[in-house]
């Protein structure tokens, strides 16, 4: 990941270089191998970047990055997986490029088809690209939001970042709490993530599936990705299905091994993370393809020994099919609360159980120099993997709680921990009145569209969990940054 920030005075005040320093620093965990910052003409706007690199990590992939023509500008944060295959469309149209970076592929992309750049886009991402000419500022966040964009609106100015908690400390808007939001969030943990609102009251969140234009200081917002409305014709047999969905998964697994710097796999013994490793060994024998990561070998194994949930036999099973020699650690009780301010932190928001094992496998993965990871995340809401069993906080945090081996008192008393660690903020309890007065739930991404009666209940409530209460929710885990990593 990246880090990303922008201000925007829409009175036409100048940029202090100490203003968008100040709120670029506040996300340079994000990114540890450069910065950059960039002024428009009349200084009334400002970019700021923090890089991870990982396509082009040399020069040529610095950012902000200007177009050849110098019309405009773009700060990002993701990867578009497929910028080979664009960049090759691109130079047939006469596209000319001084890098091999895909940060340049979303500039010609973007004078080529504009927001019709979107839908070819394979990937994830948040940017924010500046036309110079117009002075229009335009922002766009991937299919599913793996990538986080926040951003305030006020009478001064328009600001944005990869974190809400950069906009909160910056000291460029109003950081007060927005309450309704958070006693919905404590009634409802999958409630909040998938909306555009957020703990903060003047921040809000692009949401996944949304671009957004400034222009003359009014925002417009529109969902430019609607799953169901992109849905492929399904095959007429069961042979076929599995065998289209087996092309397609390897083929999004190939395209994820492109990387110029060595990846790895955080290894569970679930399905899904089995299928990735696996898939990586079997795109290695059938020839890896261009700028994909020779050095991908390396696993890593979150182990809960005693616990019952622990996954070790499985994941070592996984590793020896894949020909990968895994590394291995131990989480007990004692990590529980380890390092816990911190991981919470990181997590910039309220999540829905103790984050640690998460934080802790990947820094793992840091430690040993791997940057990369490619995990996997949305296998169980597409295949109705998960056991239902209500509806309660309770038994979520008991989920958690038993993940990082904890004993069976934290995890009775899990909604109170979690009341106790996140939601005190600014020097007070927002709930100090218990959960009287809860608004209603929040529209979130998904809640509107139309689906075939065909589906039935359970394909209806999958694409839900996919696209508007859990999948959303977990992606924390992929947000969440260690001192500069993607996954």
């Amino acid at each position: 990941m990246c880090g990303i920030a922008g201000i925007v005075n829409l009175r036409g005040n100048v940029v202090g270089p100490a203003e968008i320093s100040r709120l670029t620093n506040l996300v340079a965990h994000r990114g540890p191998f450069g910065e950059g910052f960039w002024f428009s003409a009349n200084r009334n706007l400002a970019f700021g970047h923090r890089r991870l690199a990982i396509i082009d990590p040399g020069d040529g992939g610095h950012q902000p990055m200007v177009s050849a023509d110098g019309r405009h500008v773009i700060v990002f944060n993701g990867e578009i997986y497929n910028f080979l295959e664009l960049r090759r469309e691109l130079e047939a149209q006469g596209a000319v490029f001084r890098s091999q970076s895909d940060t340049e592929v979303i500039l010609a992309a973007w004078c080529a088809w504009q927001e019709g750049m979107l839908t070819r886009f394979n990937g994830m991402w948040a940017l924010a690209i500046f036309d110079t000419q117009t002075e229009e500022l335009f922002l766009a966040r991937d299919r599913f939001g793996i990538k986080p964009l926040l951003y305030a609106l006020t009478s001064e100015r328009f600001v944005f970042a990869s974190e809400q908690r950069a906009l909160v400390r910056s000291g460029l808007i109003d950081a007060s709490l927005d309450v309704d939001a958070a006693r919905r969030l404590m009634l409802d943990a999958f409630g909040i993530e998938a909306s555009e609102r957020t703990l903060c009251r003047q921040v809000r969140r692009l949401q996944g599936g949304h671009c957004m234009w400034l222009r003359r200081g009014k925002l417009e917002i529109r969902r430019w990705w609607r799953t169901v409305d992109h849905l492929p014709a399904i095959p007429a047999t069961q042979v076929e299905r599995v065998e289209r969905f087996r092309e397609l998964f390897q083929d999004a697994v190939a395209l994820r091994m492109r990387s110029d710097v060595p990846i790895g796999t955080c290894l569970s013994g679930g399905f899904d993370s089995s299928a990735v490793i696996c898939t990586m060994a079997a795109h290695e024998k059938s020839g890896m393809g261009p700028r994909d990561a020779a050095l991908w070998r390396h696993a890593f194994v979150a182990t809960f020994p005693g616990a019952s949930n622990d996954e070790r036999p499985m994941a070592e099973q996984a590793a020896a099919w894949a020909d990968v020699v895994p590394a291995f650690l131990e989480i007990g009780r004692a990590d529980a609360l380890t390092e816990l301010d911190r991981i919470l932190d990181d997590n910039d928001d309220v999540y829905i159980g103790l984050p640690s094992a998460a934080w802790l496998i990947y820094r793992e993965l840091r430690r040993h120099n791997v940057t990369v990871s490619l995990d996997g995340h949305g296998a169980d809401e597409l295949m109705g993997a998960y056991l239902q069993e209500g509806q309660s906080g309770a038994f979520r945090l008991r989920n958690a709680a038993a993940a990082i081996g904890s004993n069976s008192a934290l995890a009775r008393r899990g909604v109170d921990l979690l009341r106790a660690l996140m939601i005190r903020r600014q020097g007070h309890y927002f709930l100090r009145g218990g959960l009287r007065d809860v608004p209603p739930p929040l529209p979130l991404v998904g809640d509107d569209d139309v689906l075939p009666r065909a589906w039935g209940a359970l394909n209806q409530r999958l694409y839900r969990m996919f696209h508007s209460t859990v999948l959303p929710t977990i992606l924390r885990n992929y947000r969440s940054p260690v001192d500069g990593s993607r996954y």
